[in-house]
């Protein structure tokens, strides 16, 4: 099989990574007119200088589709690798439905959907490339934030830590106490890669983050007084 689309040349069902399938499932779902929505959600969203975070979208999404948070993120992840990819490359939307009905990874029942989802994209692919070369200019180099979240909870601790210590016969675990723990999760963006990770931080290393920021914040301030006549 050729496939006809820019988006998927030369590739076979086998390539479609499994999130992506995932979120083509939900397509069924849509109306024509929650299609448009969606499309709306991510062209608002080119005015934006920085990268918004999935979680951000899809909470739009969930109010504007008026859908479950979970089928909001699957559908904002949907269209925003199909906006980043029309920015990156315009395609023909009758070509890229073709192309997944062909390698089975989405019904034929789903073409009307899909067709009009990327059509409405397609008609703000210059925003969307656009976006994609401003933010590669504002954010170039390295990993950068997207979003932030802390989480403090404690976690048990026993009397025994090394399994080889343990007699399982006779071996009665004893709770010796509380140790308070906290967890920050960092949302990082690279280019168009995305992923999300959890930093487990006791109280010692929690005081040298605070540390590099209070450093960071000094600099900052140096590095303004220095080159924007003290504003």
């Amino acid at each position: 099989m050729s496939n006809k689309s820019n988006m998927f040349k030369g590739l076979t069902a086998t390539d479609v990574h499994p999130t992506f399938r995932m979120d083509l499932a939900v397509l069924p779902t849509l109306s024509p007119e929650k299609s448009a929505a969606l499309a709306a959600v991510l062209v608002e969203d080119t005015n934006n200088l920085a990268p918004t975070s999935t979680a951000l979208l899809s909470k739009l999404v969930s109010q504007r589709l008026g859908v479950p948070a979970q089928e909001a993120k699957s559908l904002t992840r949907l269209a925003k690798s199909f906006a980043i990819r029309l920015g990156h490359n315009d395609d023909n939307p009758a070509f890229v439905a073709d192309d997944l009905i062909e390698m089975q990874v989405i019904p034929p029942t789903s073409r009307d959907v899909l067709l009009k989802l990327l059509t409405s994209l397609r008609q703000h692919q210059t925003e969307f490339a656009n976006r994609n070369t401003r933010q590669q200019t504002i954010s170039g180099g390295g990993y950068h934030l997207g979003s932030c979240s802390v989480f403090t909870d404690y976690r048990v601790a026993f009397d025994k830590f090394d399994v080889n210590d343990v007699d399982l016969d006779t071996y009665q675990p004893a709770v010796t106490g509380l140790i308070p723990t906290v967890t920050l999760e960092l949302e990082v963006h690279e280019g168009d890669e995305e992923k999300t990770i959890a930093i487990r931080l006791p109280e010692v290393d929690l005081a040298r983050i605070e540390d590099v920021l209070k450093v960071a914040r000094l600099q900052l301030a140096a590095a303004k007084k220095q080159f924007q006549g003290g504003r």
